[in-house]
C-alpha cells in the first residue's frame, strides 16, 4: 500500500513535470503574440486556408522589388540632373562673360576668352564624367567606362584632322563635324566611350515606366563640347597672328554657347519628368507596401485582449504545478509515515 501510493505519487509529479513543460511552451507563445500582435501558428489561425496569405505576400515582395528600384532610378536621375544643371551654368556663365569682353578689340581680351573656353571645356568633360557608386552617370547602360577622356586628350583628337593652317570657317566645319554623329566623337578612341542607353524603359509597376536614356552622346551635350573646343582650339596656337579672326571665331563662339544653353535647359526639362515619374512611382509602392502590411497585420492578427487572459491563465496554472511539484518533490518515507 505504502509503494502504491509513492508511485502514484513520482507518477504525478512526472504528469505536473510535462503539463508545466508544455505550459512554458503556451506562454512563450502568448508572451511572442503579445508583443509582437501576431499569431505564432499562421496556418492554424486561417484554418488551412492559406491562399489570401500567399496573395499579401507576393505583393509585399513586389512592392518593395519596385520600391528599390524606383529609389535607385530616382537616385540615378537626381544624380544626372545635378550634372546637367551644373554645365547649363557653366555654360550660360561663360555665354555672359564673352559677352562682357566685348568686341574683344585688345589681346588681353582674347587670351582671356581662350582660357575661359578651355578651363570650360575641362569643367563640362569632368562633369559628364560624374560617377554614382562606382557607376559613371553619363555612359549609358553599362556605366563602367568614362564617358569622355580629359579635355586635352579631346583637344588632340580634333586637332590630329586639322589641316596645318586652317582658316576660322574650316576650324568650325572640321570641329562641328567631329562632334556630329558618325564623326571622330563616336570612336570610343578618342571620343565618348560608354556604352549606348538603356534600350527599353525601366518598368517601375503600376504604368509607372522611366526611361533613361540620357547619356553623354546627347545632342546638347555635343553641341556644349563643340562650342567650347572651338574656342579652346585657340590656345593652342590657332590664328596667333590674326587678331581679327580670333575675334571673329569667339563672336561665333558666343552665339554657338547661346544656342548650347538652350538645348541644356530642355534636356534638364526631359529629365526632370523622368525624375517625377520615378517619384511618383517611388511614393505608389511605398503606399501599397504600407497597406499590404497593414491586411497581413489585420489578417494574422491577435487580439490582444483574448491573448492576455489565456497568458495569465497559463501562467496561474504554471504556478499551481510548480507549488504542487514542490509538496510532492518533498515527500519521503518519514513525510508518509508521520
Amino acid at each position: 500500500m505504502m509503494i502504491d501510493t509513492q508511485f502514484g505519487s513520482m507518477a504525478r509529479l512526472r504528469s505536473f513535470q510535462r503539463h508545466g513543460s508544455a505550459l512554458k511552451q503556451t506562454i512563450s507563445t502568448l508572451g511572442n503574440e503579445l508583443t509582437t500582435g501576431a499569431m505564432s501558428d499562421k496556418t492554424r489561425h486561417l484554418k488551412g486556408d492559406v491562399s489570401l496569405l500567399a496573395s499579401i505576400n507576393r505583393s509585399l515582395d513586389l512592392s518593395a522589388t519596385h520600391q528599390r528600384i524606383a529609389t535607385e532610378t530616382l537616385l540615378l536621375l537626381e544624380v544626372q540632373q545635378s550634372t546637367i544643371n551644373d554645365i547649363q551654368i557653366r555654360t550660360e556663365d561663360s555665354f555672359a562673360e564673352l559677352l562682357g569682353l566685348g568686341s574683344f578689340e585688345d589681346s588681353k581680351s582674347l587670351r582671356v576668352a581662350a582660357k575661359l573656353m578651355q578651363t570650360g571645356l575641362e569643367h563640362v568633360t569632368g562633369r559628364l564624367n560624374t560617377t554614382l557608386a562606382g557607376q559613371f552617370v553619363m555612359s549609358g547602360m553599362e556605366g563602367d567606362s568614362a564617358a569622355l577622356p580629359s579635355a586635352d586628350a579631346l583637344l588632340d583628337a580634333i586637332e590630329a584632322g586639322l589641316p596645318a593652317d586652317p582658316t576660322v570657317a574650316e576650324l568650325q566645319d572640321h570641329v562641328s563635324q567631329w562632334f556630329a554623329p558618325g564623326g571622330g566623337f563616336d570612336d570610343a578612341a578618342q571620343g565618348y566611350g560608354g556604352a549606348p542607353p538603356r534600350p527599353e524603359p525601366v518598368k517601375l509597376g503600376d504604368g509607372y515606366d522611366v526611361t533613361l536614356d540620357i547619356t553623354a552622346e546627347d545632342a546638347a551635350f555635343r553641341e556644349t563640347l563643340a562650342a567650347f573646343a572651338t574656342g579652346a582650339l585657340v590656345s593652342r596656337g590657332y590664328f596667333t597672328d590674326d587678331p581679327g579672326a580670333q575675334r571673329a571665331l569667339f563672336g561665333d563662339v558666343t552665339m554657338a554657347l547661346a544656342a548650347a544653353n538652350q538645348q541644356i535647359i530642355g534636356l534638364s526639362a526631359r529629365t526632370g519628368i523622368q525624375e517625377e515619374l520615378a517619384a511618383q512611382a517611388k511614393t505608389r509602392a511605398s503606399a501599397e507596401e504600407s497597406a499590404m502590411k497593414i491586411a497581413q497585420a489585420e489578417l494574422l492578427g491577435s487580439d490582444p485582449y483574448a491573448t492576455a487572459t489565456q497568458l495569465e491563465q497559463s501562467m496561474s496554472q504554471l504556478d499551481m504545478i510548480y507549488n504542487l511539484t514542490a509538496r510532492l518533490s518533498r515527500l519521503s518515507l518519514a513525510d508518509y509515515l508521520r
